[in-house]
């Protein structure tokens, strides 16, 4: 998992599947969302081979959260199966999707 902030983005690249248990990606976007400037948080997903239930839950749970605060949720360099589970669960209405 690499971070590096650009801008008013908070990027956190996601290297394996078992980030998304426990509560680990809300945990890191809770990391970046009081820092000053932060407008959104991006995931990079570039290394996550499939979204599962479990991983769709926790990307919408800390979707919820970081709305709340006014922070907007990214998600970058899907796999074409990832962006395809994206659009058929219409997550990519809630979420940006940039592949």
């Amino acid at each position: 998992m690499n971070e590096a902030p650009l801008h008013n983005d908070a990027h956190i690249r996601i290297i394996c599947e078992a980030i998304f248990s426990d509560g680990v990606l809300l945990s890191l976007a809770q990391k970046h969302e009081n820092k000053p400037g932060i407008k959104s948080i991006c995931f990079d997903m570039q290394y996550v081979e499939f979204l599962h239930s479990p991983s769709l839950a926790e990307l919408v749970r800390t979707y919820t959260h970081l709305q709340k605060r006014g922070i907007t949720l990214k998600v970058v360099h899907l796999a074409p199966i990832n962006a395809q589970i994206m659009k058929r669960t219409n997550l990519d209405q809630l979420i940006e999707v940039i592949v």
